[in-house]
C-alpha cells in the first residue's frame, strides 16, 4: 500500500510501480482515511508506504497491527527520526524528491530480500553503513552534538543557537560530517545516522 503526499504522486507512483520486478500487486491510497480504512479492512500489505508528514499514531497502530513493514517517505529532513516512528521501526526510508524507478527497484529489492534492517535508499552500495558506522566513531564531542540536532531535524541557524556557536562553525562541523560519513548532503548525513543510531 503506498499512501500518495499529494496529486503528483497518486497519478505518478503507479507508473514507477508498474515497473519494479519486486512488486506483485499495490494499492496507492490518496488520502489517510482512505489508508485507515484499507488497514481496518483487513487488507493484507506486505509493506506500506506512508509520508512522514501524515504517519500519525491511528496509522502507526493499524500498520502494527497489519503487520506491513514500514517504509516512510520524507519531503525533507524537518522531522527525521532515528530509526524509531510512534515506536515502530521503519524499514526504510524515501526522500520524496529522489525517488526514481531505480531507486524503488533497489528499495524493494533489497525488502525483499530474507536479512532485516533499514534499507539505504539514496545508497546502494551495501557496504554504506558499515563504513559510516566506522567513521562515526571517529566523531569530536561538537560533530557529535550537531549531528543529533541534525538529526532532530534543525536548521543550522537553530543548531548554532543551541549550541550557542556561528552558523559558520555548523556550517564547518556539517561539512566534516559530510566527509567522514561519505556523503554529499546533510540530508544523507541524517539518514545514515538514524540506520546506525537504530
Amino acid at each position: 500500500m503506498w499512501l500518495a503526499h499529494n496529486e503528483l504522486a497518486f497519478y505518478g507512483i503507479p507508473a514507477l510501480l508498474d515497473q519494479v520486478p519486486a512488486i506483485g500487486g499495490y494499492v496507492v491510497c490518496q488520502g489517510s482515511g482512505d489508508a485507515e480504512r484499507r488497514l481496518t479492512d483487513g487488507a493484507d500489505f506486505d509493506v506500506c508506504v506512508l509520508p512522514l508528514s501524515s504517519y500519525g499514531p491511528a496509522l502507526g497502530t493499524l500498520t502494527r497491527k497489519s503487520g506491513a513493514r514500514l517504509v516512510l517517505s520524507l519531503s525533507d529532513t524537518a522531522a527525521l527520526h532515528p530509526g524509531l516512528a510512534h515506536g515502530r521501526r521503519v524499514d526504510a526510508w524515501l526522500l520524496e524528491q529522489c525517488i526514481t524507478l531505480d531507486v524503488l527497484k533497489e528499495t524493494f529489492r533489497q525488502m525483499s530480500l530474507p536479512t532485516t534492517g533499514t534499507v539505504a535508499p539514496l545508497r546502494t552500495e551495501a557496504e554504506t553503513v558499515g563504513r559510516s558506522a566506522r567513521r562515526s566513531s571517529r566523531l569530536t564531542a561538537r560533530e557529535l552534538s550537531v549531528l543529533r540536532l541534525l538529526v532532530q531535524g534543525l536548521t543550522n541557524q537553530q543548531i548554532a543557537r543551541a549550541l550557542g556557536i556561528s552558523i559558520h562553525g555548523v556550517k564547518r562541523h556539517l561539512s566534516n560530517l559530510m566527509l567522514k560519513f561519505d556523503c554529499s548532503n546533510r540530508t544523507e548525513v541524517a539518514l545514515a545516522a538514524s540506520r546506525i543510531w537504530e
